[in-house]
């Protein structure tokens, strides 16, 4: 399935279905690399402070 028909799929969802998708999208992330996104924006911020 292509990325264009799982969006339409999932947009047929329920309110509630869809919240359960994003749920299970999510906790899927592998954490090692939301540390390192996490770092990086945290690094980006301070750049725009100063």
């Amino acid at each position: 399935m292509d990325s264009i028909l799982l969006k339409e799929a999932a947009l047929k969802l329920s309110p509630f279905e869809r919240a359960q998708l994003i749920d299970a999208l999510w906790q899927s992330l592998d954490p090692s690399e939301q540390a390192e996104i996490d770092t990086a924006w945290l690094e980006e911020s301070k750049d725009q402070c100063h």
